[in-house]
C-alpha cells in the first residue's frame, strides 16, 4: 500500500473518531438546550421566578451545536448541494468540479478559522455584550466557529485526498463511500 493510501486510511479512522465525539457532543448540547428551557419554563410559570440566564445558555448551546454539528454534517455528506448542472457534466468534469469545490471550501474554512482565532483576543477584557446575566466572556461564543471550521477542514481534506487517490489509482467511486453526485 502506498503512502497516500496509508495516509488516507489513517485519516479515515481519525474522521470516524471525530464524528463519534461530535455526535455525542451534539446529543449532549441538544439535551442541555431542551433541559435548560424546560427548567426556565417551569421556573417562570410554576414558581413565578423567571430566570434571566436561560436565553444566554440556550443561545450559547445553539451556537456550539450549530458549528460543531456542521462538521458532522460534512462528514455524513448530508450538506445541501445543488447538482442539477453538475449531473450533466461528464465523469471527468465532475471530478474536476469536485476538486475545485474542495479547494475553495478548504481555503474558506482556513480563512474562517484564522480570522476567528485572530478576532478572539479583541473580545477579551471587553464588556460582556453577549452575556449580560452570567457575564461569560464574549470569546466563548466565537470558539465554536473556529472549532467547526477545523472540523470541516479535516473532513474536506480527507475527501480531497480520497479523490486524488481515486484519480491516481482508478477507483470508480469515492473510497469513503461519498454518495454525492450519484
Amino acid at each position: 500500500m502506498t503512502r497516500l493510501l496509508r495516509f488516507y486510511h489513517a485519516m479515515d479512522k481519525v474522521q470516524r473518531g471525530i464524528a463519534k465525539v461530535e455526535g455525542v457532543f451534539g446529543t449532549v448540547a441538544m439535551a442541555f438546550i431542551i433541559l435548560i428551557n424546560i427548567y426556565g419554563i417551569f421556573s417562570r410559570y410554576f414558581l413565578d421566578q423567571p430566570i434571566i440566564y436561560v436565553q444566554e445558555l440556550t443561545i450559547l448551546g445553539a451556537v456550539w451545536l450549530f458549528f460543531v454539528g456542521m462538521g458532522l454534517v460534512f462528514k455524513a455528506h448530508a450538506d445541501i448541494t445543488v447538482e442539477f448542472l453538475v449531473r450533466l457534466l461528464s465523469r471527468r468534469l465532475r471530478m474536476v468540479n469536485e476538486l475545485m469545490v474542495d479547494v475553495m471550501i478548504l481555503f474558506f474554512v482556513v480563512f474562517l478559522a484564522w480570522q476567528t482565532w485572530k478576532f478572539i483576543p479583541f473580545t477579551r477584557g471587553t464588556s460582556h455584550v453577549l452575556s449580560f446575566a452570567l457575564e461569560l466572556p464574549d470569546e466563548i461564543y466565537f470558539y465554536p466557529i473556529g472549532v467547526g471550521a477545523i472540523s470541516i477542514f479535516l473532513t474536506v481534506f480527507h475527501d480531497f485526498v480520497g479523490r486524488i487517490a481515486g484519480i491516481r489509482y482508478g477507483w470508480k467511486g469515492e473510497p469513503s463511500g461519498d454518495k454525492r453526485g450519484e
